[in-house]
């Protein structure tokens, strides 16, 4: 057993020797991860499955960047720090062992936590000490606490930054608009596009004049609500009727969407929506069966949306991941993945049933029909009109479509537009693995073709 032992201690030697002299330095990728949109923890869950996938290969040296909202530090934390102007959020460059932490706001507490300078726990200060040797001798100096990285500095840290984030401040297109000023390169459309395809009316608009379908719509906004209610809810009722779907006008693709039925859950879901206090009413959430671990966002405009009929055909919900290629004259070439099918357990779909393993169901590919032939004719068809929205959008890299499909007796097929989105989630359940699986990707491969496009757009300016 020692001898053995000895052998490998041999082998793990001369492989980190051979590492430390080979001519090709790994790329440096910082993943940013967190924000302080309601979807932070389904970011959390992206940036770890991607640190962990691209750790796994010699090619990148991956250090894990958390976006921390500075609301969370205090005034005079914010002040010395530097962190009291500029964007109203920071980095911080991550521990591994905080990437164990269960959520975003976990992990922000551990970072606010470690400003105060607690001292180390004496089992982890002798821990740390009896394997030093070790721990350097494989990966270099690791941090014990997190560290802030300004954003000024970030291009001496990294080469490429990997956007894990899903919701705000990413999908918005302000970090974007950061690395721009930086020239650093990142995966994902441009701030531009991504900030179209947050406003959800705006992209919208932009898919009708495209000449694609979508449902009809309508905005209501606190300051018409606020100035006349019975007015601007009885008009919202004449443009759409009951049932509507009602969710934030900027928000995240699950973040408290809600099914309408009647003027009482109308009222109760903008009451909600244009709140002053921190928490949710109790009758509003009755009403709206929104249980007490669910955010519900404050906003001053609302969507409202009329429930996708059916119109007498079979009515598929499908969600479809797009990539993009550069040509060498810097055109763009739309690739849609195979549609997957979207179940819901309630009316509409929850994030977790998304994002998360073991919720919800994702079907891929889609089940249009029993028929090989048939079910190839509708996924090229489906997938055609993605390619137009994606275009339409100005879409970039990769990014994930949600539509309706109607499948009329004869032959006819719809594509209904929900909505889209900038930065699909990349946890290990959501269905654009699966999805590039189909097109032959491994999910690292995936990952690499999202850093490779980055790459090039950045080499095209």
């Amino acid at each position: 057993l020692r001898a053995a032992a000895r052998t490998a201690q041999r082998q793990l030697d001369a492989d980190l020797a051979a590492k430390q002299h080979s001519n090709l330095a790994p790329l440096r990728v910082g993943v940013l991860l967190g924000g302080y949109s309601t979807e932070r923890h389904v970011s959390v869950e992206s940036g770890r499955n991607v640190v962990e996938k691209l750790s796994s290969s010699p090619r990148y040296q991956v250090t894990p960047l958390f976006l921390l909202e500075n609301a969370r530090l205090s005034e005079g934390q914010r002040r010395e720090l530097g962190l009291a102007d500029g964007p109203t959020f920071s980095l911080w460059q991550l521990p591994l062992p905080y990437l164990l932490k269960d959520n975003a706001d976990d992990i922000a507490e551990r970072i606010v936590h470690s400003l105060h300078g607690a001292p180390e726990s004496a089992v982890l200060h002798e821990i740390r000490q009896r394997t030093n040797v070790l721990v350097a001798q494989v990966a270099g100096s690791p941090l014990s606490a997190p560290r802030l990285i300004r954003w000024s500095e970030l291009t001496q840290h990294v080469d490429f930054a990997f956007l894990g984030l899903h919701g705000r401040p990413g999908e918005d297109g302000q970090v974007q608009t950061l690395l721009e000023q930086l020239g650093l390169p990142y995966n994902g459309s441009g701030p531009v596009s991504a900030s179209l395809m947050m406003q959800k009316y705006e992209t919208n608009e932009v898919l009708k004049a495209a000449g694609l379908l979508i449902p009809r719509h309508d905005v209501l906004r606190e300051i018409d609500y606020a100035r006349e209610a019975e007015h601007a809810l009885t008009a919202a009722e004449l443009a759409l009727g009951y049932p509507m779907i009602a969710k934030p006008a900027d928000e995240g693709c699950s973040s408290a969407v809600k099914r309408i039925s009647n003027r009482r859950s109308l009222e109760a879901f903008v009451r909600a929506m244009f709140r002053t206090s921190e928490r949710i009413g109790l009758a509003e959430a009755d009403i709206l069966a929104v249980k007490p671990t669910d955010e519900f966002p404050i906003k001053a405009e609302v969507l409202l949306e009329e429930l996708v009929p059916a119109n007498g055909a079979r009515l598929i919900e499908v969600t479809v991941g797009v990539l993009t290629e550069r040509s060498a004259d810097g055109s763009l070439r739309y690739t849609a993945l195979e549609p997957s099918e979207t179940l819901a357990s309630g009316e509409v779909l929850s994030l977790e049933e998304k994002f998360l393993a073991g919720e919800g169901q994702n079907i891929t590919p889609a089940r249009f029909s029993a028929d090989p032939t048939e079910q190839q004719r509708v996924s090229t068809l489906v997938r055609q009109h993605i390619e137009r929205a994606a275009r339409a959008l100005g879409i970039e890299g990769y990014a994930r479509i949600d539509a309706f499909v109607r499948l009329y007796a004869d032959s006819r097929v719809e594509v209904v537009f929900i909505e889209a989105n900038a930065l699909p989630a990349l946890t290990p359940a959501t269905c654009l693995f699966h999805q590039a699986a189909l097109a032959n990707y491994t999910p690292l491969g995936l990952l690499e073709r999202l850093i490779e496009q980055g790459q090039a757009r950045n080499g095209a300016r």
